[in-house]
C-alpha cells in the first residue's frame, strides 16, 4: 500500500477571468467526490487532455475554496490534493503552462512523513512561509508546530526541551539526537520528529539528474 502526500495548493493570478475558469473546473472536480470524479486526471480531462500524463489514478482533490479571494490586486484560491508517494505537481505545471500561458501561478506545500518528503514552492513566502515542522509527544502531551525560520524553531525547542542542552549550531539531526537522548527513556509513548521543507525545484532537478544517470 502506498504512502500518501497531502498537498496544500494555491492558484493565483492578476487575471480574475483566467482564475475563474480554473476555479470553476477545480471546484467541479472536488464537488464530484461522491461520484468518484474528484481525481486530478478528471481536471486534466476537463482541459482537453485525452489521457493525462504522469497522473496517478488515486491522486484526488480533498478540499477546495468555494470562493476566490482578492488581496492587494492578486486573486487566488486554495485547494488540497492527496497524491501517491510524492507531491506530483508536474500535471499542474503542464496545465498552467499549456492552457493558461503561465498567467496563473502555482504555489504549494507538500507533506509525506513516511518518506520524509516535505516540499515547498513559494518564492516569496506569501502563502507558505513555514520552513520547519516539529511533531512530538512526551507524557501524553502532543504538539505539532510550524516555524518560518531556524531561529524561531531553535528558541521553541530550547524552551520546550531544556534537558537536551541544545546548541544553536547543531544540525537538525544533532538536535533530534540530543532530544532523544534526554527524553526518550522517560516515556513509552515518546516520539520526536523535526523536518525541513525543501525547495521543490531543487529537489525535482536532483531527481531528473539521478533518473538520467541511471
Amino acid at each position: 500500500m502506498c504512502n500518501y502526500a497531502v498537498n496544500s495548493i494555491t492558484f493565483s493570478s492578476h487575471s480574475l477571468l483566467l482564475l475563474k475558469g480554473l476555479h470553476k473546473k477545480v471546484l467541479a472536480c472536488y464537488d464530484a467526490m461522491a461520484d468518484g470524479h474528484n481525481l486530478v486526471k478528471d481536471l486534466m480531462k476537463a482541459h482537453g487532455y485525452p489521457v493525462p500524463f504522469g497522473v496517478n489514478n488515486t491522486d484526488h482533490f480533498s478540499a477546495c475554496d468555494e470562493f476566490i479571494t482578492n488581496k492587494k490586486g492578486v486573486y487566488y484560491f486554495q485547494c488540497e490534493t492527496t497524491s501517491a508517494w510524492d507531491a506530483n505537481m508536474e500535471p499542474f505545471i503542464k496545465l498552467l503552462r499549456e492552457r493558461y500561458s503561465n498567467k496563473v501561478q502555482l504555489s504549494f506545500c507538500s507533506e509525506e512523513q513516511g518518506n520524509d518528503i516535505f516540499l515547498v514552492k513559494d518564492d516569496t513566502g506569501v502563502f507558505y512561509p513555514e520552513r520547519f515542522k516539529v511533531d512530538w509527544c512526551i507524557c501524553d502531551n502532543y504538539e505539532t508546530q510550524y516555524f518560518n525560520t531556524f531561529s524561531e524553531l531553535f528558541d521553541y525547542l530550547k524552551e520546550m526541551f531544556p534537558k537536551a542542552h541544545l546548541s544553536y549550531y547543531d544540525t537538525l539531526e544533532g538536535i533530534k539526537d540530543s532530544i532523544d537522548l534526554a527524553y526518550e527513556n522517560k516515556d513509552e509513548e515518546y516520539f520526536f520528529y523535526v523536518y525541513r521543507f525543501r525547495d521543490y525545484y531543487n529537489e525535482y532537478e536532483n531527481y531528473i539528474m539521478l533518473r538520467e544517470a541511471a
